[in-house]
């Protein structure tokens, strides 16, 4: 490995290979992920309840998919389990040009979700076993940003080919995608990682050797976090149309993406060197930013929410996972990875329904100032279980 300053480097290329397959294999759902619903409607003829679950199976089996490949990965093989899962959501591809129905499209989306959940899991796990222990915030910040450039750009493209030509042309895109991210998987060079055998009797058994226990408290935190976020994917379109800001909002995630490009590696970086405590600020900043959102007025109001929320919400699901794993043994990496992540998930998952139960109660603005105050509790939440840890 090379050395940087006297530190190992994490830049080799199997991470970097590691890193273009994880935006490609995104980049394949991000592109169909904010027209699911309104292909479901518009095209299909499906009900609004059935455009919901649509867009929400998707990460429904990605959660499941992630659980047992965390708990199963040391087994059955990193590298093995990387090939097969990433040729099982490649392959899945091409089906969609056979939907007719939205029960089929929705059976798609099933399947589609337990292919990404598999795939992304073992790469992000054969990542943090690449990664140097002392560079793995860094690493990881890194590492993420492929999948931040990912949600840069596939729900923009997704929209425009949807909204200018068809849902077809966004499956040409997909295909494309498909093809680049296979010609990766089958060249890149990526070393086989193995555990010794007599280490995976630490795992338990049952529903609870799903989960690393020592993952948990980060990840209950991160579900408020999560929870705070889904208010964003979900309703951000909805409400800069009510506050007549369109325009703005059209540039939010945008500004948001940015924000996570600039900040995120100095943060890792930060991170190793300073250590876990400097995740307190992405609380602050966050809720500072939800707050400045349930009142923007003006356009800068809402792209200055954008760059706190960037920074925040940015950073904050990085470092989780920098903590959720930190200090752990190598065969323990791949199901405390899997913990976060999709233990995470349930805010994203479960937030759209119960926010859209309060907006008709509190309005859009009610709504926003009360994931503000969520956000502070799940800081509560860390300095309790945290403050006195690191």
């Amino acid at each position: 490995m090379e050395h940087e300053k006297g530190r190992p480097s994490y830049m080799t290329r199997p991470f970097m290979a590691l890193s273009a397959l994880n935006f490609l294999l995104y980049g394949i759902f991000y592109l169909q992920m904010m027209v699911a619903a309104a292909y479901t409607m518009d095209i299909l003829g499906g009900a609004p309840w059935l455009a919901g679950i649509a867009a929400g199976c998707f990460l429904l089996s990605a959660m499941v998919a992630r659980l047992f490949t965390g708990r199963y990965i040391e087994q059955l093989g990193k590298k093995r389990m990387m090939v097969w899962g990433s040729l099982f959501y490649i392959l899945v591809v091409p089906l969609y040009y056979f939907v007719t129905n939205a029960p089929f499209f929705i059976t798609l989306r099933l399947l589609h979700g337990l292919g990404l959940g598999v795939s992304t899991s073992a790469i992000a796990t054969i990542v943090v076993n690449l990664l140097p222990p002392e560079r793995q915030g860094e690493g990881l910040s890194f590492f993420s940003l492929s999948t931040t450039l990912a949600m840069a750009v596939g729900p923009m493209l997704g929209m425009y080919l949807y909204a200018n030509y068809s849902f077809q042309m966004i499956l040409h895109a997909c295909m494309i995608l498909g093809v680049l991210s296979a010609v990766v998987l089958l060249t890149a060079k990526i070393p086989d990682l193995t555990v010794d055998p007599s280490k995976l009797k630490d795992f338990g058994k049952g529903i609870s050797g799903l989960f690393e226990k020592s993952a948990l408290p980060i990840s209950y935190i991160s579900i408020l976090m999560y929870f705070a976020y889904s208010g964003l994917s979900s309703f951000l379109a909805s409400y800069v149309k009510v506050i007549h800001l369109v325009h703005a909002g059209s540039l939010f995630f945008l500004v948001y993406s940015i924000l996570i490009i600039v900040s995120r590696p100095p943060m890792g970086r930060l991170y190793d060197r300073k250590g876990a405590y400097v995740i307190i600020p992405t609380f602050l900043v966050f809720s500072l930013g939800m707050l400045l959102l349930s009142q923007a007025r003006w356009e800068w109001m809402l792209l200055l929410s954008a760059v706190f929320i960037g920074f925040g919400f940015g950073n904050f699901s990085t470092l989780g996972r920098a903590i959720a794993v930190r200090g752990l043994p190598p065969h323990k990496l791949g199901i405390a990875s899997s913990t976060y992540i999709a233990v995470s998930e349930l805010g994203t998952g479960f937030g759209p329904f119960i926010l859209g139960l309060l907006i008709p109660l509190t309005s859009f603005r009610g709504v926003y100032v009360f994931l503000a105050l969520d956000i502070l509790a799940a800081l509560g939440l860390y300095l309790k279980w945290y403050g006195r840890k690191y």
